[in-house]
């Protein structure tokens, strides 16, 4: 009975993987601050009632943030799992904004620098007019 359970618990963690969500605010990314950078945060009940309290962005980032990832790891996964789901940590990385950057993004959103392509590749010249 005990290896069945065992059985059913390995296979559960290798099948849980791990999952990662990224939220961003469509300002250009600067520098992660100190203990920002997949700091724990701790939550119960599967996650719905919060342990760690919200991160004070506005404080830890006085120019705006550019991105926050979440990630749920095996690690966390087994910790779910050995705690019934009672106990639900996952890693939280926080990305300010590059320091001077406009306080919104452009209607137009950044530019792309246009892609030169190496004569005589691609892409392949225009055909003739009368074609």
């Amino acid at each position: 009975m005990i290896r069945r359970w065992a059985v059913v618990a390995i296979g559960a963690l290798l099948a849980s993987g791990c999952f990662r969500t990224v939220v961003r605010s469509g300002h250009p990314p600067g520098r992660t601050p100190d203990r920002y950078d997949e700091r724990w945060h701790s939550g119960f009940a599967a996650g719905l009632i919060e342990a760690s309290g919200p991160h004070e962005i506005a404080k830890i980032c006085p120019e705006g943030w550019a991105e926050v990832r979440t990630e749920t790891d095996p690690l966390h996964t087994l910790l779910n799992l050995v705690t019934w789901f009672i106990y639900s940590p996952q890693s939280v990385s926080l990305v300010c904004a590059e320091k001077g950057a406009p306080t919104a993004p452009p209607r137009q959103g950044y530019g792309v620098p246009p892609v030169t392509a190496p004569s005589g590749g691609f892409p392949p010249p225009a055909p003739p007019a009368d074609f």
